[in-house]
């Protein structure tokens, strides 16, 4: 089995891979690099070789053997990395693909697209190679999985019937794919042991959730929106939670009075607490809100049957609480009428009292003269 993991954005700090840069950077200190000298033949030739895959791709062995000899004293590089000491080990340094594990590794492809693989192409057009991989692998937004057949289908995959698991079969029915988040009914979301070896997809995966919904006035508890030119940052969005949570916004004030964020996070300063909430709220141009009432805020809507008749003869219907509706007599706000049957029967009835009417004032006319 085979799980490649990448962390989400800003969270590289978690991939020891990146966390070791700055020692890597360290071990480089003082160091400079430089390869033999080739023939003037192969100088020649290397001057065109602007990468390692013409390199690789150019046909000449000549070339690719004299390079190897030159850059002999650059293995240095590797014995300091080696060297170096981090918090939980050594830091581990590999050695680069052969040509004899790179064509092996072809030669398995091969074996399961039963053809050559062109990688300009998709892998769904080869059959062979798509089911392969709907087969064998999962992908997810961070995660990307490769696990054999199941002991009972090993016989009728041409891959694993090559190569059989190596471990044993208690502990092979045991293994899994990695699951992906879950949230139980109390928004909170289960421990390992709980979702590990069920079926499982990512909607519940933590950076699909909007961090940041919109922003209270600590005097209505009205939502106003946050407009920005570009989509909100991790930094950004906790930089307007901490206006929140330390009670600094009222409608009509400005969000950053001053700082570098004062013309980049902007709320709209000609509201006030009177001010119904902001129709953009409602358009899910970037973001789709929760529905909440159109005058007060609150997220007690109203459905009854007359809503529900405005919501056939209009386009746009914003949503009213029960107070707002029964209590303050506000009607939901609409626009966009629909052309119903009764709206067309009332245009035409209007359209024939005006031929009526017409006739009727050309009689009089041809009576009078």
């Amino acid at each position: 089995m085979f799980i490649a993991c990448r962390t989400e954005p800003n969270q590289s700090y978690n991939n020891p891979a990146e966390r070791v840069m700055s020692l890597l950077n360290i071990g480089l200190q003082n160091v400079s690099l430089s390869r033999a000298e080739m023939d003037a033949g192969n100088e020649m030739l290397m001057k065109s070789m602007t990468s390692l895959k013409k390199i690789r791709n150019c046909g000449k062995p000549s070339l690719q053997k004299a390079l190897q000899e030159s850059v002999v004293t650059m293995c240095i590089v590797k014995d300091i990395f080696a060297r170096l000491q981090r918090k939980h080990g050594t830091v581990s340094v590999q050695n680069a693909c052969t040509e004899e594990e790179i064509s092996d590794l072809s030669s398995m492809m091969r074996l399961i697209a039963m053809e050559d693989v062109d990688p300009k192409k998709k892998f769904s057009q080869n059959e062979r190679l798509y089911d392969f991989v709907k087969r064998h692998c999962r992908e997810r937004h961070y995660v990307f999985q490769i696990k054999k057949c199941d002991l009972q289908n090993v016989e009728t995959c041409q891959y694993c019937c090559l190569s059989l698991p190596r471990i044993l079969e208690d502990n092979y029915r045991e293994l899994h794919f990695l699951p992906d988040p879950v949230l139980d009914q109390d928004e909170n979301y289960k421990i390992f042991n709980e979702v590990y070896g069920t079926e499982t997809t990512e909607s519940d995966r933590p950076s699909l959730k909007p961090k940041f919904e919109a922003l209270y006035c600590v005097e209505c508890g009205k939502r106003r929106v946050v407009y920005c030119k570009t989509s909100l940052t991790r930094p950004q969005e906790q930089l307007i939670i901490r206006v929140q949570e330390e009670l600094l916004y009222v409608c009509g004030n400005p969000l950053f009075p001053r700082g570098p964020m004062q013309d980049i996070l902007i709320v709209r300063e000609g509201l006030s607490c009177s001010f119904p909430i902001e129709v953009s709220y409602y358009a899910g141009i970037t973001q789709t809100f929760d529905e909440i009432c159109f005058f007060c805020g609150d997220v007690d809507i109203l459905r009854n049957d007359e809503i529900n008749q405005l919501k056939e003869d209009f386009s746009i219907v914003r949503p009213v609480c029960n107070t707002c509706f029964t209590v303050k007599h506000l009607k939901p706000a609409t626009r966009n009428a629909k052309k119903n049957q009764k709206t067309e029967d009332k245009i035409k009835l209007i359209h024939e009292l005006c031929i009526d009417h017409r006739n009727f004032l050309q009689n009089i006319i041809l009576i009078k003269y």
